[in-house]
This record gives structure tokens, sequence and C-alpha cells, in this order.
């Protein structure tokens, strides 16, 4: 026995290591979370478990403003989150979809710091489409994986949910960008929901405001 002591206490202080490095980033998370208005992000105020990650953007410094959040589950969690989801959303998209109005969709990590960019003829031709009018805001995915070619920048494995989209002018000026790469309707506003991957049971919350 006393030749596995010291095993049993060093995977103990691992674990109980672990355990507080999660709640110290689960508490970040939940403080991060206090910076938006809580109707923002109410959808977004969940026991997350110790696979999530986030990620933020204030004061419009990478063309938008808001928070997304990527929480890994097990089968029964998803299913149950996405029945709730689903029966609730105003919207629901595909990534495939021809035609989707995606929130400064021409925003790639190549330009992300060029403030000074303006849209090129054929980029406003593309934001003016008659498509994109009945169409509600889903976040543009960039960061998540160069090699989709998706408009939204999300696999085909996924579905994404709106839980409520508005246009106009909703949060102080302060944090909002100058809409450049937004239909003209849509100059200003604000989107939340959820998407869904339906092969490895990830879940995306997001919540954006521009």
């Amino acid at each position: 026995m006393k030749v596995f002591k010291p095993i049993v206490i060093l995977i103990f202080i691992l674990i109980t290591s672990c355990n507080a490095d999660n709640k110290r980033y689960n508490t970040m998370y939940h403080y991060q979370l206090k910076f938006f208005k809580k109707e923002f992000v109410s959808h977004m105020d969940i026991a997350t478990n110790p696979s999530f990650s986030y990620s933020i953007s204030k004061s419009g410094e990478y063309n938008v403003t808001g928070i997304i959040l990527t929480d890994k589950n097990d089968y029964k969690t998803y299913k149950n989150i996405y029945d709730t989801i689903a029966k609730v959303a105003i919207a629901s998209y595909l990534p495939t979809d021809s035609c989707l109005l995606v929130i400064n969709m021409f925003t790639t990590q190549k330009n992300l710091t060029h403030k000074k960019r303006k849209a090129n003829s054929l980029e406003l031709e593309l934001l003016e489409r008659d498509c994109l009018r009945d169409k509600l805001p889903i976040p543009n995915f960039y960061d998540f994986d160069a090699e989709v070619k998706t408009r939204c920048k999300l696999s085909e494995d996924y579905e994404l949910y709106v839980l409520e989209a508005k246009k106009g002018i909703y949060w102080d000026e302060k944090y909002l960008t100058d809409g450049r790469y937004m239909p003209t309707e849509w100059k200003h506003g604000y989107s939340k929901g959820v998407a869904f991957n339906k092969v490895n049971y990830n879940i995306i919350y997001w919540f954006e405001i521009w």
C-alpha cells in the first residue's frame, strides 16, 4: 500500500486542481456575461459542463460586439436542449442554405483588423439581394474552421435556430459598429440563438449586436 500512496495523493491533487480551474473559468464566464444586458444573454446563463469555452468581443473591436459559447454534451442533454430551443425559435437555417444573412459576412481572420476596409461593389450587391429581405441575421463563425466554405463558416453538420433578432439601435452606441458589412435595413441590430451539431452534439450559443 505504501508504494501506491504517492500516486493516489498525486491523482487527488490533480483532480482537485482541475476542479478548481474549472470553477474559476466558470466564474469568469458568468462575470463576463454581466457585461451584457440580461435580456440579451438570458439563453446563455446555463449550467455549463467542464468542456465549455467562450469568446467575447466588446465595443465592436472585431466588427461586432457579442459573446459565443461552445458546449459539448452527451446525447441526452443535447436532445433535451435541442427540443426546447426548436419549439421556441422564430427561424431556423442550415449552413448550406443558398441565401443567408450573416452578420458582417465579409469579415475573415485576414481582414479582421482592417478597420478602414470598405465593402467593394460585388460585396455591396450581395448585401442587397432580394432573398435576404425575409432572413434573420446569424453570426459569422470565421474563427471556428478556416477550411469550411459555407457562408456562415459552420460545417454542414449544424442547424441554426434564431431565438430573437431586431433591427435598430438597442444599446449605447459606444458598443456598436458602423454596420459596414450589413444590408441597409440591418445597419444596426442584434441576434441571439443557438446552433446544434447533430454529429458530435456540440451546441453553440450566441448573442451579437452591431
